[in-house]
């Protein structure tokens, strides 16, 4: 019997924050180590390992997590899995930490998947059948390919979390933000809609060409969170991925974007991923001293999204303060 997915959903229950950044380099790595202490029992994962694991990862009060004893986790299931795992806010946001956002893990799982299903369906790819994934269908930077191919020179049994945590390890840092790319994310976000503008932000991931013309309904992503927390992970995703950047202006780059974005949630006292007044006068001294929180207000926050402060807007601060600016 494969793995309940059903009967996971209880865990969302017992997290003690309300954060997530996809998957960190811990956790993929962490996931590997688990398979491969599981190679000579067909890589079946059994029930109460299982659900160490979870406990591992942040998750909470399991004992009633696996209907019945003969519940596995496997090469096939794990899939499904990750992206369950990614898709949920954890214990710690990891926001610092490398790692795969909800975009990528759902992004990297289903091409993997596409190409397993190709040949023999069993959750595992051959090194020929990765090679042909990357040089035809996955566009990422050049050199990074070379680096994931080399990992598997050797090894025909490849599943998901090893293809995973290739492209974790040698992933590019990516080019940052720009004032014109922060503002291309802040365009999909709208404070009375439940979730992010689905076609313009669509129309924007097919701009990256990270996928062959023959996989692009792999960029169609389903909604899970809100539109402002979305929007978080959204800007370290286009931080890494997008090509856009003026060298020549200001920017923050890959790493500062997912500190500042960090920083953010730190101020963000009611989790509910934008700044209120109240939220924002509670920091306003620290970026800029002996002024005015409310005059501040009035040049920084959107009456368009009922003046509260978008991780966007923040990110948009930080870079006018960096530039040398005084207002935005």
């Amino acid at each position: 019997m494969y793995f309940n997915y059903y009967l996971l959903f209880c865990v969302l229950n017992f997290f003690t924050a309300v954060r997530s950044i996809g998957l960190s380099k811990h956790q993929i790595n962490s996931c590997v180590e688990l398979f491969e202490k599981y190679k000579g029992s067909n890589n079946e994962i059994p029930r109460m390992r299982a659900i160490k694991y979870l406990l591992d990862l942040g998750y909470r009060k399991l004992s009633e997590i696996f209907p019945s004893k003969e519940n596995v986790l496997n090469d096939r299931t794990v899939s499904e899995f990750l992206v369950f795992l990614a898709d949920q806010d954890k214990t710690s946001d990891h926001w610092e930490e490398k790692g795969l956002t909800t975009y990528e893990v759902k992004l990297f799982v289903r091409m993997f998947d596409a190409h397993d299903k190709k040949s023999v369906h069993d959750g595992l790819l051959t090194n020929d059948e990765l090679v042909n994934l990357f040089d035809k269908d996955l566009n990422l930077d050049r050199d990074a390919k070379e680096q994931i191919k080399n990992e598997f020179i050797n090894d025909d049994s490849i599943n998901v979390p090893k293809f995973l945590a290739a492209i974790v390890k040698h992933k590019p840092e990516g080019r940052g933000l720009d004032k014109t790319q922060i503002e291309k994310c802040f365009a999909l976000y709208r404070s009375h809609l439940s979730h992010l503008i689905t076609r313009a932000q669509n129309e924007l991931l097919q701009t990256l060409h990270i996928v062959s013309d023959e996989y692009k309904n792999l960029l169609e992503f389903e909604h899970v969170r809100s539109a402002a927390k979305e929007l978080q992970e959204f800007l370290v995703f286009w931080a890494e991925y997008n090509k856009g950047v003026d060298d020549n202006a200001p920017l923050l780059t890959s790493r500062q974007v997912r500190e500042y974005i960090w920083k953010f949630t730190l101020h963000d006292q009611d989790k509910d991923g934008v700044l209120n007044f109240s939220e924002f006068n509670q920091l306003a001294s620290t970026y800029f001293p002996g002024e005015d929180a409310e005059l501040i207000l009035e040049t920084s926050y959107d009456p368009d999204n009922d003046y509260s402060m978008s991780a966007a807007m923040f990110l948009y601060m930080q870079l006018t303060i960096r530039s040398g600016h005084r207002r935005m």
